[in-house]
């Protein structure tokens, strides 16, 4: 499996992946440009490069789209129910941290590449870390209207 070093290691400028290659319920920061593609698209990209003489490729501003599918828990995710009293409801909040954005130390790099000398002031990355601050917001408001409700009600 080729690393986000390997892509620097080969003076790599951007990765292009297929959705079987990396997983789509979680976001990673890339010290290049990056992009998903379908598997399908991913036979259409080889066949390209295998029938050009020399294959260049851009990489736009993604587009957005509007999932209709319901929510779902991601799999790095904890789910319930409580493993010791199965008949208890899990009082959580589902809140799996999928590409938050939030404040970044402008120390560390922002990606898993030692050799990432960007500096931000924010990032986006996945992590049930990521979303707790958040998370406790929306449960301290909540709580502040209703003050007798219980974690479970919450």
């Amino acid at each position: 499996m080729v690393t986000r070093s390997d892509i620097l290691l080969a003076n790599g400028v951007g990765v292009i992946m297929s959705d079987s290659f990396y997983s789509v319920d979680f976001a990673f920061s890339f010290p290049v440009p990056a992009t998903v593609i379908s598997n399908e698209d991913r036979v259409k990209v080889l066949n390209y490069i295998r029938t050009t003489e020399n294959p260049t490729a851009t990489i736009l501003v993604a587009q957005g789209w509007k999932d209709v599918v319901a929510a779902s828990v991601v799999s790095f995710s904890s789910r319930g129910p409580n493993p010791i009293t199965p008949d208890i409801l899990k009082p959580d909040i589902t809140a799996p941290g999928v590409d938050i954005l939030a404040a970044w130390s402008p120390v560390a790099p922002p990606s898993i590449d030692y050799k990432d000398t960007r500096s931000l002031n924010f990032n986006i990355i996945s992590g049930t870390s990521m979303s707790c601050p958040h998370t406790s917001a929306a449960a301290a408001y909540v709580k502040a209207g209703h003050p007798n409700w219980s974690p479970a009600a919450i």
